[in-house]
């Protein structure tokens, strides 16, 4: 050991040192030197009980997650966690492991600690980390722990791409589980644009079933969506390179993921914030045009069952715009249906662009049409609605 530098031990285990180290981290050991009074109580029980993908969509990266402290433990429990870390990362993570215990959540010394080890594993993974602990943290049952080891791998794998082969350390994992990795690794990628970002592709890819249905494309797209949800970014990427090449190699029906990409549509328009309509041209209407081309492509009985429920949106939509007295009763409500309506309409004319079979289109086209033609041009001019406006001005022919 040199200054602050603690190596790994050659050894599998050093079981004396080990045992001694989990006594002297002992939560109710009488002699212990307990933390400082100035810490503030955490709650490291909740925080071991979230889910992997929970925290995987929602958190920051660990290192930022539980930032840099070296002071809510005595320094002899935080050497103690360091050597053991170095040493026998299994039994550290153990220790860690059953801080998800009931009993230990009001335990101060336990729950400071606790978060202790994570940081300090967080940070030490951040630096380097060994096969052995990427092992550890990678077959943990805790979310927590394997969140940290799947950063650590995504840091290893940037450096050296060989590590994605099934044969290296995501052989560890379910398949499932590899799946949910690689697609978050492939979702992180595109967004900061990194060099493995293709060969990441190619090995979510890969992992995927040889055939793709309903269910295991939604697993599959799950994997890749951000961090608010959606399966579009800006602009949108997982058709274009991830799921397209799996629809020209006949591993993915152009129906199934016609149904997926419609539900992600439908559920923008009828899950969306009441308070106002979040539409970007490289984003929602980029992603629109996907839904539509998808559509067009589609089977018989996908596009019926599709242009059915289009229609009921759009009767939604048309009792509010036709309902005496709706603007002045409410104006954001009347609004918003004008716009969920020239949504629509921009959709189903994008659909009709690429159609050879027009006609039932062409009527469900009209009836949003008909609705929007009972919008005056001075409301026109007071609405927010410009870029649908232009949305919907690019698709739909002037003489429907």
């Amino acid at each position: 050991m040199a200054g602050d530098s603690i190596y790994e031990a050659p050894d599998a285990s050093v079981p004396s040192l080990r045992d001694d180290l989990l006594k002297y981290l002992d939560s109710d050991r009488p002699d212990a030197v307990q933390p400082p009074e100035q810490r503030i109580m955490v709650d490291m029980t909740t925080e071991l009980r979230r889910s992997l993908f929970d925290l995987m969509k929602q958190a920051p990266d660990p290192q930022q997650y539980f930032s840099h402290d070296v002071t809510e433990v005595s320094w002899g429990d935080y050497y103690a966690l360091k050597v053991l870390w170095a040493t026998d990362p299994d039994a550290l993570l153990t220790w860690v492991e059953a801080g998800a215990e009931e009993r230990f959540r009001a335990n101060r010394r336990r729950q400071l600690g606790l978060k202790c080890a994570a940081r300090l594993i967080a940070f030490e993974v951040g630096r380097s980390c060994s096969p052995r602990q990427l092992e550890a943290l990678l077959k943990s049952a805790n979310g927590l722990l394997r969140w940290i080891g799947c950063t650590a791998f995504e840091r290893i794998a940037h450096d050296d791409p060989k590590a994605l082969a099934p044969s290296g350390f995501t052989s560890l994992l379910a398949s499932d589980d590899r799946l949910n990795l690689l697609g978050w690794m492939t979702a992180r990628a595109v967004r900061r644009n990194v060099p493995i970002r293709q060969a990441l592709i190619q090995e979510l890819q890969a992992s995927m079933p040889a055939r793709l249905d309903d269910a295991t494309l939604k697993k599959s797209v799950d994997s890749m969506r951000n961090v608010v949800g959606k399966v579009y970014d800006t602009p949108p990427w997982m058709l274009r390179e991830v799921l397209l090449h799996l629809v020209h190699n006949q591993r993915l029906e152009v129906d199934v993921v016609a149904r997926l990409w419609f539900d992600e549509l439908f559920n923008a328009w009828t899950k969306r914030d009441k308070q106002s309509i979040i539409f970007r041209a490289d984003t929602e209407g980029y992603f629109t045009d996907e839904v539509a081309s998808l559509c067009a492509a589609a089977s018989v009985n996908v596009r019926k069952a599709i242009l059915t429920k289009v229609s009921k949106e759009i009767e939604a939509h048309t009792r509010v715009v036709q309902r005496p007295f709706s603007a002045q009763i409410n104006w954001s409500s009347y609004d918003q249906a004008f716009e969920m309506l020239l949504w629509i309409s921009g959709y189903l004319g994008a659909w009709l662009e690429q159609s050879s079979r027009s006609g039932e289109i062409e009527h469900v086209l009209q009836l949003a049409e008909a609705a929007l033609a009972r919008r005056s041009e001075g409301e026109w001019a007071r609405s927010s609605s410009k870029g649908l406006l232009r949305y919907r001005e690019s698709h739909v022919p002037t003489a429907v």
